[in-house]
């Protein structure tokens, strides 16, 4: 038998995470706290362009763990998409040690400079004859905050879709998101000239 009530739970749990994770990054078309720009385009956080035209290096990476706020950098962590991840896993410091360590014990992800990383599809890539902001740095828990405004909802819609036999369901969750601390965040504008 199928657990429908769990099976929504989580489909609409992971859109929710999914949705809410997209708007603290990059934003949305509507007004609100962030009006529309998200983390990676609010004029507060600390930004740094890199040293190198479409590329990422080890100078880059420390002066940016350097524009943290040394509160922000308790409990801080990296966030970059999955390519940007193999870019750093192939990046090497001047003694030709890798920068990206990886996780001996196992269920975590590996560390760059010293600190744990996240993977998020809204980050943008490193993209030749772009500027783009493909890694970011610091407590984004302590930075930024999800104010819940109404509990999540699911609707049974069987009405509508009775005729073909069917029944629908519709989730529905109202939050903001609100950078309150933005000098504990860091991005890195990688630019193409």
């Amino acid at each position: 038998a199928i657990d429908i009530e769990n099976y929504l739970v989580q489909v609409f749990g992971e859109s929710f995470v999914a949705a809410m994770e997209g708007q603290a990054m990059v934003g949305t078309s509507a007004k609100g706290p962030l009006n529309g720009t998200g983390v990676l385009g609010h004029a507060s956080v600390n930004s740094l362009d890199s040293a190198a035209n479409n590329a990422v290096t080890f100078v880059d990476l420390i002066k940016l763990r350097a524009k943290v706020k040394i509160l922000g950098r308790d409990g801080a962590k990296w966030i970059f998409s999955g390519l940007t991840e193999a870019v750093l896993m192939q990046l090497v410091d001047d003694h030709d040690r890798p920068l990206w360590m990886p996780d001996y014990v196992g269920g975590a992800p590996g560390r760059v400079l010293g600190s744990p990383y996240l993977l998020s599809d809204y980050m943008p890539e490193i993209e030749a004859d772009a500027e783009t902001t493909p890694i970011m740095f610091g407590n984004i828990n302590r930075a930024v905050k999800h104010y819940l405004r109404r509990g999540i909802t699911i609707r049974r819609l069987a009405e509508l879709y009775a005729q073909a036999g069917m029944v629908g369901f519709r989730g529905q969750l109202r939050h903001d998101i609100i950078v309150e601390q933005p000098k504990l965040l860091a991005v890195l504008t990688v630019t193409d000239a």
